[in-house]
């Protein structure tokens, strides 16, 4: 990774919407927000970067003077960014794109942040590439509550901007870097081309790799539940006489616990997709009577999957506060009896559940985009209301204030 950052080093910056911006980076990253704090920077709610609002500009002058000497006495660094700051333009953004989304600025103080950051991209291209190449001092994650899109800066491109997504709700890592993955698109510095881009391009791509991966689960899941039913009828005659008793209590009731247990955990895959999965489809396949029936009798199971979930939470949490030495025996206690009462529905699942796949896989690839991007609608009204700011002062280390 390229660009090496000094020990501990504050980059400051200037935002239309909160005035000036301090980013500590740095292996003594604390040290960089504590001489932030010491001069009056106050950190932004939800976001790692540190503000200092300039409704005093006397005060504003006078803390830049100080923080070159404050900064020292910590033994931090200050220098100043060398293009805008990333959370505006993400602001902007999401105040174009077609819902309500929230911003969070991420500030990557140590390489290993941002590397880490490559285990939850969900997205080929340019971006991944940069994220592993170069060190970015920050990032911005943009949320609707169920998809996460990273923006970030297209270094040695100042107007330029990369977004991608980051993995749906559901997965971990080991699903990072898979073929359903979607590529990450290049941003322009004009936020309403931005978001015409991400919502005719990236989202619908993204949305439709979700799918694909969710359907690809649900189907994995089917057979492994299906597998290990069939293992069940392979051996449970052997476990019985010939009036269907066991021979052995125990020896079959453990056999039956593991039964369900292995269905269980392939069920559990559908109460974690199927409602993404059913409203994709859903949405494709509306209006065919046929159908609505099928994915009916698939909503209504995961109704009951999830009611028989939030009906033993309860035993859950009461396990958790029994002594440890009987922890682990009530535990799997709980275990087998909550399998056991969801065992109806698991079956049909098994039963009903092969009929939504090739439903799910009829949900067709997106249409490339068609017809001019809208034309630049200027800046979100909150930006446009709010009274002009002064003219920005000089930051410590700016050569372009000199």
């Amino acid at each position: 990774m390229t660009n090496p950052t000094p020990s501990a080093l504050i980059t400051l910056g200037y935002s239309a919407d909160h005035g000036l911006i301090g980013l500590p980076t740095g292996r003594r990253y604390r040290s960089a927000q504590d001489a932030l704090k010491d001069a009056g920077f106050i950190r932004l709610p939800d976001s790692d970067p540190y503000t200092l609002p300039l409704s005093d500009l006397d005060a504003v002058r006078a803390t830049l003077r100080d923080l070159p000497r404050l900064a020292h006495g910590h033994g931090v660094s200050v220098n100043t960014l060398d293009r805008p700051y990333l959370g505006d333009m993400a602001e902007r953004i999401a105040y174009k794109l077609p819902g309500a989304w929230a911003v969070r600025v991420d500030v990557y103080c140590v390489p290993v942040w941002q590397t880490d950051l490559l285990d939850w991209l969900w997205s080929k291209g340019e971006l991944p590439e940069v994220l592993a190449g170069e060190q970015l001092q920050y990032g911005a994650v943009l949320t609707d509550g169920t998809t996460e899109l990273l923006l970030a800066d297209r270094p040695g491109h100042p107007g330029d901007y990369l977004a991608g997504t980051l993995l749906p709700g559901g997965f971990d890592r080991s699903h990072t870097g898979t073929a359903y993955a979607p590529h990450s698109v290049r941003l322009p510095a004009s936020a309403s081309l931005a978001a015409h881009v991400l919502t005719t391009e990236l989202l619908p791509h993204h949305h439709y790799a979700a799918h694909r991966l969710r359907t690809d689960q649900v189907a994995a899941a089917l057979d492994a539940g299906q597998q290990a039913l069939d293992a069940w009828d392979a051996v449970s005659d052997s476990l019985a006489d010939e009036q269907g008793f066991p021979l052995d209590d125990d020896v079959y009731g453990r056999r039956v616990q593991q039964r369900d247990a292995e269905v269980w955990e392939q069920f559990q895959i559908y109460l974690d997709h199927g409602a993404a999965l059913l409203d994709t489809t859903e949405a494709h396949l509306a209006k065919q009577h046929h159908v609505d029936r099928q994915l009916m009798v698939m909503r209504g199971l995961l109704q009951r999957g999830h009611d028989d979930v939030a009906l033993w939470r309860q035993e859950f949490a009461r396990v958790r506060k029994a002594p440890e030495p009987q922890r682990d025996t009530l535990y799997a206690q709980v275990v087998a009896e909550r399998n056991a009462d969801a065992w109806d529905a698991m079956v049909t699942w098994l039963e009903q559940g092969p009929d939504l796949i090739p439903l799910a896989r009829s949900v067709p690839t997106p249409a490339p985009a068609l017809g001019p991007a809208p034309r630049n609608c200027g800046p979100a009204p909150s930006a446009a209301a709010a009274p002009p700011l002064p003219q920005k002062p000089r930051l410590p280390g700016d050569p372009r204030g000199r």
